[in-house]
């Protein structure tokens, strides 16, 4: 599945949070401080959750299972992260990632 806005924004502030690797945050916390504002009254933070254990389905996060349910960035994710970062553009990332 092609990633979408609020994906590349969720990873690129987890990468700027240093949620890399073996360091993993905890769920609520990931989205109290990486939910954009335009998303934060529209959607439930139920609906954000799936789409962080999406995103883990599809190798861009690593989850943490345990007593409380957290994440940590992939390689995959932290590319992503990096070309978000250098302005690239939604579709040349998801195409890029699809070679």
């Amino acid at each position: 599945m092609p990633l979408l806005k609020i994906d590349l924004q969720l990873i690129a502030c987890m990468y700027d949070d240093d949620r890399i690797g073996s360091h993993h945050g905890n769920v609520e916390n990931i989205l109290k401080f990486c939910t954009p504002k335009d998303y934060r009254d529209r959607r439930s933070m139920g609906q954000l959750k799936k789409r962080l254990r999406r995103l883990a389905t599809q190798g861009y996060l690593i989850r943490k299972t345990g007593r409380y349910e957290a994440y940590s960035l992939s390689k995959s994710g932290v590319i992503a992260a990096e070309r978000w970062k250098e302005g690239w553009t939604l579709d040349a990332i998801s195409s890029a990632e699809d070679e």
